[in-house]
């Protein structure tokens, strides 16, 4: 049943879901592929992915973690 498996779908996007690659290559999706709901949930995952791609460069921009966490490492020595 296409609407229950789409159903799933969004279900699981809206607790995290966030594996776009496999969801628009796998050939197991190739039977909703046309379906304009799939196509919509799709788009709507590829945005989320790239809100949190554009979240994680924000926070690196602000925050060097790499240097803080040297830092500690050397105090700790």
């Amino acid at each position: 049943d296409v609407d229950a498996a789409l159903d799933t779908m969004e279900a699981a996007m809206d607790k995290g879901f966030r594996r776009y690659f496999w969801v628009a290559y796998d050939s197991r999706f190739d039977s909703v592929r046309d379906n304009e709901r799939f196509k919509v949930l799709l788009a709507r995952l590829k945005d989320q992915i790239d809100e949190q791609r554009a979240e994680v460069e924000r926070i690196e921009a602000e925050d060097d973690f790499i240097a803080r966490l040297e830092a500690k490492l050397e105090a700790a020595r």
